[in-house]
Formats: structure tokens, sequence, C-alpha cells
């Protein structure tokens, strides 16, 4: 029977030994009445390669990504990772706001962000709302990391608009103003700190992971 491969990709594990790491191979075939998928695991003994077959493209896709999310949450990275959702694909405005996020991951204060953390528990208690309602971990993260001294600044956190601001700005603007920072508004300048490939990958992982 005749195989088509329509794609295939490779992922990668680096070991603790620097000069070994475990390489997955994943391979998807059309054929004449059904698609197939096959994983192949190399240097790794103990487990087996994997056949999938389905008569439905979408349905292989599924399974596609199933097994990619398996993966990386098992440390792998793919090697090409521009056939699935990649930053590329991002508009302007969105990509501006997701180097704010991933900046923030590997920058923030973290006694700020605790501090924030047990304000927004106060405040979820005496309004009856969940914490995520009234803020964000991803937004706790970026005043933690920009620590805005102004409302004026607050807006310019993604994830705060005026509403909030107007509710809850002069709480938060009561913590961060206890804290030092480094940075300046407006946050133009992220971009440019950014390391490309290492935001590439963590949105790679951020979009397979959902």
């Amino acid at each position: 029977m005749k195989e088509n491969l329509v794609y295939m990709n490779t992922l990668k594990k680096e070991s603790d030994d620097k000069n070994e790491s475990n390489v997955v191979q994943v391979h998807l075939f059309e054929l004449e009445s059904f698609w197939q998928m096959k994983v192949i695991n190399e240097n790794v003994e103990t487990v087996k390669d994997l056949t999938i077959e389905e008569k439905s493209l979408e349905v292989i896709l599924v399974q596609l990504r199933l097994k990619f999310k398996q993966y990386i949450r098992e440390g792998y990275l793919p090697l090409y990772a521009d056939h699935f959702n990649h930053s590329k694909s991002l508009s302007s405005k969105n990509k501006r706001t997701q180097l704010l996020y991933f900046y923030s991951e590997q920058m923030g204060n973290h006694e700020l962000f605790e501090q924030l953390r047990g304000w927004r528990r106060q405040e979820s208690d005496k309004l009856e709302k969940p914490p995520y309602i009234i803020a964000s971990n991803r937004v706790l993260k970026m005043l933690s990391t920009f620590i805005p001294k102004t409302k004026e600044e607050l807006l310019q956190i993604p994830g705060l608009a005026t509403a909030k601001v107007d509710q809850f700005g002069d709480s938060i603007l009561n913590i961060t103003n206890q804290f030092e920072r480094v940075t300046k508004f407006p946050l133009m300048w992220v971009e440019e700190q950014i390391n490309v490939p290492q935001f590439d990958d963590w949105f790679y992982k951020k979009q397979m992971m959902k």
C-alpha cells in the first residue's frame, strides 16, 4: 500500500549527560483510505514504537496534538515548531502582550507577587468573587515585574482595563509604591530584551498545552 508522507517532526529531550539525548520521530502518512501516525522512539529501548490509524484527518490531527502535549509535559521540544501555532502568527498587539507575559515570568519580584496575591485573596473574600475575577496570576506577575506607580501606568498592563483600575487601582498602588523599580514606562523596551528563540519555545509550549 502506497504511503504519502504529509508531516514529520522530531522531538528532543536533553538528558543529564550533555552528550546524550532522547529523540522521538513523529510521522503522519496519508494512505488510500485512512491516515496513519507513527511515533518512533530512538535511544529508548524500554518504550515501543506507536502506530495510530484513523479514517478522519480531523481525528488523526487531534491524536497528533495529544501526543505532542504528552511529550512536551515530559520535557521534549520539537525541532520544527512552525507547523503548529507559533508566535509568527500573532498580531503585533497580541505579540506585545505575550512578550510582556514571557518577560514577567522570568523577571518578576517574588516578594511583591506574594503581597499582591494576599491583597487579591482579601478582595476575593470581601467581594465574594473568585480570585481570578479580581486579577489573574498573569496580571499579578506583570505588576510584580513592571511595578507601576500611577493609574496611567496601571492601564498599560494587559488585563487591567479602566473599570478595574478605577475599582482596584488605589489599593494596588499602595502595594507597588512600597517597592523600587529599575525599569520604566512605557514598556516598549521589553521586546528588545527578549531572547527570541526562548520566547518562541515558551509560546509554543503554551499553545500546545491548551
